[in-house]
């Protein structure tokens, strides 16, 4: 629903992302554009396959010397499938690249955020630059966060109050609602979660 969203207020536009990515990815009705995170970063570093902000900023510089309108950066962070994960400082880097390219969002999705085995906690993008929420899409998963394997449940923070009605209209034509029962049971196992 998220790709369609976009795709009827960004027809001419792609979304960058990383490559490679969750499969579930190629369903974007916005083409695709790829940072290629197993090639050296621009520095001729070898990243350990992590996305940077370098890589981000020569993305988008190839996009605009072909022509190519970007709509959005997809990060998914923590990575699915490289398993990497972007710092607080990268994050910063990248708000400041979002800062200089003011009708650029980012779609983060944030499915493992909270499987973290550093024994700290995650920190996004809307906690270190609260500024930029407007273009911030926040995907998270609660088939991975709540061990609800199987069951397909998701949260979804959009700040832009265009972006998030076409989204609540899209989900609710495609698919209804799920069952009272389901959300009463989902709603009461997480209110007693620590």
């Amino acid at each position: 629903v998220l790709f369609d969203v976009f795709h009827k207020k960004f027809p001419q536009h792609s979304i960058l992302t990383t490559k490679p990515y969750y499969s579930l990815y190629q369903h974007a009705k916005n083409n695709l554009r790829y940072i290629d995170v197993m090639r050296d970063s621009p520095t001729g570093k070898q990243t350990g396959y992590r996305l940077t902000p370098s890589m981000i900023r020569q993305g988008l510089a190839e996009a605009k010397r072909d022509n190519v309108r970007i709509c959005a950066l997809l990060i998914c962070d923590p990575n699915n499938p490289t398993g990497t994960v972007i710092s607080p400082d990268e994050w910063q880097e990248i708000a400041k690249i979002l800062n200089e390219n003011p009708g650029l969002y980012l779609i983060h999705d944030a499915a493992y955020a909270y499987m973290l085995l550093n024994g700290g906690g995650y920190r996004s993008l809307l906690s270190l630059a609260p500024q930029l929420k407007e273009r911030l899409v926040m995907l998270y998963s609660g088939t991975k966060s709540h061990s609800a394997a199987g069951e397909r449940l998701a949260a979804t923070l959009v700040f832009d109050q265009d972006i998030r009605n076409s989204m609540v209209a899209g989900i609710t034509n495609t698919f209804g609602h799920a069952p009272r029962s389901c959300q009463h049971i989902f709603a009461a196992a997480v209110a007693k979660l620590t």
